[in-house]
């Protein structure tokens, strides 16, 4: 299995192995850890004692080689749900499932070797819902710039006091 993980994963700057990363950094944050990965199809991703958590992420620095930076954005869209059990799509209204988004950003100090498991190297914005809600109505997506204008980010340490006091 870890010769699977090193070929498939191993570039985890690239975005869908990179947004996987973030979930595992904070669900060690978050002290969720000891259970595996719940499934892709589930309308939140982690599970922080029966809080639901959403977690997106976003890198200023790209695997890629490109002439300009990319302006980091997230997805921030309310879906459908699908029901695993039943293998069918539920017949409701879209929403914003979680109760809390947390927002990671990849800012590495060495752009020439940036390291994405070093958690030093992260910053996270974590805002409740119903603040989405609030400062973006029905947006689909939201820039990096607009989210920092509701939420100062906070280091890998402060985040679980972080996502505690936004659920209050």
């Amino acid at each position: 299995m870890g010769d699977f993980w090193s070929w498939a994963f191993s570039d985890v700057l690239t975005n869908v192995d990179r947004a996987t990363l973030a979930e595992y950094i904070v669900a060690t944050a978050l002290g969720v850890d000891d259970e595996p990965r719940p499934g892709s199809w589930e309308a939140y991703d982690l599970d922080y004692g029966g809080a639901k958590v959403e977690v997106k992420s976003t890198s200023l620095v790209q695997s890629w080689k490109s002439e300009k930076k990319s302006k980091p954005q997230f997805t921030i869209k309310a879906a459908g749900r699908w029901d695993e059990a039943t293998g069918k799509w539920l017949h409701v209204a879209p929403e914003r499932a979680a109760d809390v988004y947390v927002f990671c950003v990849f800012d590495p100090r060495d752009e020439d070797s940036p390291d994405p498991l070093d958690v030093s190297e992260w910053f996270f914005l974590v805002v409740s819902t119903k603040r989405i809600a609030e400062a973006y109505g029905d947006q689909k997506y939201v820039r990096l710039s607009r989210v920092q204008e509701i939420e100062e980010g906070v280091s890998y340490q402060e985040l679980r006091e972080r996502v505690d006091l936004e659920l209050r």
